[in-house]
């Protein structure tokens, strides 16, 4: 492979990321010497960053042809985040794929016919905003699929199952209730009941898939309610017509590492970030910030996690909305945090909150 970089510009493609520089200078047997003064050419390192970026067996290769000349073995994944380190911008090539479910379908815009992400419809979707404000995509598609289906809404006088209409269908599942309750007969109640569950969660508005999730969940559903919602088969359900966006989303790696973490002590360049921000800024005491991170002179502990200081920067500007975008406009784009299946170990998948829409791709809509 021929060396992209003796005529590319480390000052314009490498700035600050020192570590990932000599270990590209490594990978690629060049000395600093060879392109530290060098000034054209750079949209060949583009298209070299995205070639690793894009191709797992030009990475494969590429490792392989520089362990076999450098004796010395490498993983693809070293060449990928080396190589997209140069990349003009940052490492803005390939990244974390997330996920987006939603009740809408974005409008197109000139720069993606499948739209993007626009901070002023935040509160459209679920609303809860509970883990700051933001744009949420989740690491797990399954995640994102449940508030797609979760927050899409049907028309339950448009359903029907079987030539039945779902009113019909509740209709028989109260009467199935009546006649279990005269006989006594539990087992028949508990279908009865199962029945009911899923025809009542239509009549909620709520997609069959919702409630095929709600009914195999250990803690919302139980045996006789999944046994059910899972005989159902969705795809004879007519009159579903709003089943809402899935989208997948890219998310620069670059990105994802300078966000806050909800769930950790927040440390590093992060907690200096924050307290020389709020140096700056009025209404803000930054000596709350630096005791809370453990940069106080005076302070024994552990730092207090991203939560906390979300909420502490949320405190000072008065509103979650002016914490992100304080946030956002310091370098800091977003928040991380385990989702609900993960955050008990602490390990897992997890969700983000994007305080800038730029910083997401979409790539597929289903």
């Amino acid at each position: 492979m021929a060396n992209p970089l003796t005529l590319a510009s480390a000052e314009d493609l490498a700035k600050g990321r020192e570590g990932n520089r000599a270990l590209l200078s490594d990978i690629l047997s060049i000395p600093r010497a060879a392109y530290s003064n060098a000034t054209e050419n750079v949209q060949q390192i583009g298209q070299f960053a995205k070639d690793m970026a894009t191709d797992p067996q030009a990475r494969q290769q590429f490792g392989q042809q520089f362990a076999a000349e450098s004796k010395k073995p490498i993983l693809p994944q070293d060449v990928q985040n080396a190589a997209l380190s140069f990349a003009p911008g940052g490492m803005t090539l390939a990244g974390m794929t997330a996920y987006h479910g939603t009740p809408h379908m974005f409008e197109p815009t000139a720069e993606n016919p499948l739209g993007k992400f626009n901070l002023e419809k935040i509160g459209t979707g679920e609303g809860a905003q509970a883990y700051g404000h933001g744009i949420y995509v989740a690491e797990s598609p399954d995640v994102a699929k449940q508030y797609q289906f979760m927050l899409s809404k049907v028309d339950p006088k448009k359903v029907n199952y079987g030539g039945k209409s779902a009113e019909q269908h509740l209709d028989e599942a109260y009467k199935l209730q009546d006649k279990a309750n005269r006989t006594g007969n539990k087992n028949l109640l508990d279908e009865a009941n199962a029945k009911a569950a899923y025809w009542e969660g239509i009549y909620m508005r709520r997609h069959p898939e919702d409630i095929k999730r709600m009914a195999n969940d250990p803690d919302d559903g139980w045996p006789a309610f999944a046994k059910y919602a899972n005989s159902i088969d969705q795809k004879k359900i007519t009159g579903i017509e709003n089943s809402g966006s899935f989208y997948h989303v890219d998310v620069a790696d670059t990105h994802v590492e300078k966000m806050l973490d909800w769930d950790a002590p927040v440390e590093g360049s992060i907690a200096s970030k924050i307290v020389s921000a709020a140096k700056k800024t009025k209404g803000m005491n930054p000596q709350d910030f630096e005791d809370a991170l453990g940069l106080s002179r005076m302070y024994e502990g552990q730092p207090e996690s991203g939560s906390s200081i979300y909420r502490l920067i949320s405190s000072s500007l008065k509103s979650d909305a002016k914490a992100s975008e304080w946030l956002k406009k310091h370098d800091i784009p977003g928040i991380k945090f385990f989702d609900a299946a993960s955050r008990g170990e602490a390990e897992g998948t997890r969700n983000l909150v994007l305080f800038d829409p730029e910083i997401a791709n979409i790539t597929k809509r289903e």
